[in-house]
């Protein structure tokens, strides 16, 4: 059941080991790219043959392997896949950084994977410190670029908190529970000894303070947008995705595994003097409106979608005030959709401007001069966007629904307020891709990098992006029967 952590580890130690005794050169990237690919898309085979078994508690209950966390695992070895192929082809890190970076790719993938399944606090923060540690060495990697060194060091400082405040709350919740398992922790937080509204209160605090400035909620973002800016393309569309699967994996395990408790009818209760729901919807509110107002006065490409992913990051969360199997469903739609449109708009802009700016002049007039790449851009935006017939829509209209069910007409008017804003600025992007070219001297650029990017893996890597992105948008009763037959066999 973990066989993909174990495919990923062993790709790890054959990558490093065969660079190390052919030495950093262009041969051994493109061996150890290779190893990184294959690995990669073996640990999703064998993660797709397990997505429908039954949950089952591994090595003392400390692992719970179900639906939800295989799905989340597949999200993430898809954007580990992408992120290498994307490193492979980057332009902006040198041939013996790319085999460093992709290493670090797999190995904050293990942990986010092993995460996924945890059901121990301790191992939950081991997990958050390797992943940490990775964070930082990737933003950090081009230590010639200022920008890179800057963001790696508000890293470096974020990460520090993030673990200081998840430890703190291990500390304390061990203190009172005498146990670190979470079903355990659970059990002893609902009984009648430990029903102080203090406790629960500072415990709940700095464990869900931990998982939201995971999640890029609104007002624990300050990072996102710095750290994509800084970031080469690779990182960023890594960073992007990983932290929202991550932050959202952390938010299940404390709101509804640690302090909630499942009803007969489905749903979570938040556990007395502590209604998370409440605090669930309100910061998703803050987080889209937030996300949405800013962008639209950006003047660099890459700072407008770190804000973009900010406000999509609050719709995931506004699916989880719903504290229901039909609205985790609509969550991990959510992400599903949102972490395709991501990679597919990352991976354009590498394909269009491998630089450090990725300005607004690197899209203009695109659509003249790559017509099929500047429709793949369009396509991903509208679907991040939330535009029929692509998939972006299905999520919006599946988590739209749910709250209007639960009654929450202010969180679903404020929701169709921002889906408003947020169309406004991705049309200003595609009205860039159709305006005059800016004549400037593209040709030489073509010519450097027409040999990389017409590759037939670049191509395909697109359309494997396109393709799931216009048939979920048309055909997605698959997909979600799928979703929400996992929910039914979780075990929490």
């Amino acid at each position: 059941m973990i066989t993909p952590e174990y495919i990923l580890l062993g790709t790890v130690v054959l990558c490093l080991f065969v660079s190390i005794l052919s030495g950093f050169n262009k041969k051994s990237t493109g061996f150890a790219t290779f190893l990184c690919i294959a690995g990669c898309f073996l640990s999703i085979v064998f993660l797709s043959a397990t997505l429908k078994a039954e949950s089952t508690y591994f090595f003392n209950d400390s692992i719970l392997i179900d639906g939800v966390s295989q799905f989340i695992k597949l999200i993430l070895l898809m954007t580990c896949l992408v992120s290498v192929v994307l490193a492979w082809f980057s332009e902006e890190i040198s041939s013996y950084e790319k085999i460093d970076l992709m290493a670090l790719f797999l190995i904050s993938t293990i942990a986010m994977c092993l995460i996924c399944s945890i059901n121990n606090l301790l191992l939950l923060l081991i997990g958050l410190l390797i992943i940490g540690n990775g964070y930082v060495l990737m933003t950090g990697l081009k230590r010639s670029s200022k920008e890179s060194v800057e963001a790696a060091s508000k890293m470096f400082l974020f990460e520090t908190f993030v673990f200081c405040l998840f430890c703190s709350g291990v500390i304390i919740i061990y203190s009172f529970t005498k146990t670190l398992n979470i079903h355990e922790i659970r059990e002893a937080l609902a009984s009648k000894n430990f029903l102080n509204p203090i406790f629960l209160s500072i415990c709940f605090g700095l464990l869900f303070i931990s998982a939201l400035l995971r999640l890029f909620i609104f007002p624990f973002h300050f990072l996102v947008p710095d750290m994509i800016q800084g970031s080469p393309i690779p990182v960023a569309v890594f960073y992007s995705i990983s932290s929202v699967c991550l932050g959202t994996s952390l938010i299940l395990r404390i709101c509804f595994q640690t302090f909630g408790i499942k009803t007969n009818t489905g749903e979570w209760m938040s556990l007395p003097f502590m209604d998370w729901r409440i605090l669930l919807g309100a910061l998703s509110i803050g987080t889209m409106s937030m996300g949405n107002i800013i962008a639209l006065s950006q003047k660099n490409l890459k700072r407008m979608l770190g804000f973009f992913c900010i406000a999509q990051s609050g719709i995931i969360l506004m699916s989880l005030s719903v504290s229901k199997q039909s609205g985790i469903s609509a969550e991990l739609f959510s992400l599903l959709s949102y972490s395709i449109a991501v990679l597919g708009i990352f991976y354009v802009l590498q394909i269009v401007s491998d630089s450090k700016e990725n300005d607004f002049v690197k899209i203009r007039g695109l659509i003249w001069k790559k017509p099929y790449t500047a429709v793949a851009l369009i396509v991903f935006l509208l679907s991040l966007s939330g535009v029929p017939p692509f998939v972006g829509f299905i999520s919006r209209f599946y988590v739209l629904g749910e709250i209007i069910k639960e009654k929450h007409y202010v969180l679903a008017s404020f929701s169709l307020i921002n889906w408003v804003v947020g169309l406004g600025y991705t049309l200003f992007i595609v009205r860039l891709l159709f305006s005059a070219d800016s004549q400037r001297d593209t040709e030489n650029e073509e010519k450097g990098r027409s040999k990389q990017f017409t590759r037939l893996v670049s191509r395909i890597a697109l359309v494997a992006l396109i393709t799931p992105t216009l048939i979920f948008g048309i055909y997605w009763d698959f997909l979600m029967g799928y979703i929400k037959e996992t929910i039914n066999g979780v075990l929490w």
